[in-house]
């Protein structure tokens, strides 16, 4: 009697074994896992046309509270069909430098341009937020 539980029970360890997929012991795999959760990043489009001459020569748009949450930012320039990171470091545009920088919930957009008027009238901005 024994015997005969001890080789249903390996029969039925063997059946259950070999009926798994492969790929549903693997990371990453599509059937069996959990979903993996991704990332999404919560996203503001915005228009720079307030600028404001600082002390230093510098055009300065300030968007007022927009990390309100103190979420990880990304600001992109968005021009001609394309985007642009300007936050972390400036880039070269319109004979100037463009960048942001974030205080508290504040965004800036910064525009170094040695001329009384600017070469543009506004700037399509994109945010992520993470």
């Amino acid at each position: 009697m024994k015997r005969i539980t001890f080789l249903l029970l390996a029969a039925s360890i063997t059946f259950f074994v070999s009926s798994c997929k492969k790929d549903s012991l693997v990371p990453g795999c599509q059937n069996g896992c959990p979903p993996v959760p991704s990332i999404t990043p919560s996203t503001v489009h915005l228009v720079a046309w307030n600028w404001v001459k600082d002390r230093d020569g510098i055009y300065v748009n300030t968007f007022q509270n927009i990390n309100s949450s103190g979420k990880r930012i990304e600001v992109y320039l968005v021009t001609d069909g394309k985007e642009m990171q300007i936050n972390g470091y400036y880039i070269p545009y319109k004979g100037g430098e463009l960048w942001a920088t974030t205080i508290d919930k504040d965004l800036k957009i910064n525009f170094r341009y040695n001329a009384d008027n600017l070469p543009f009238t506004f700037l399509n901005i994109k945010v992520a937020l993470y």
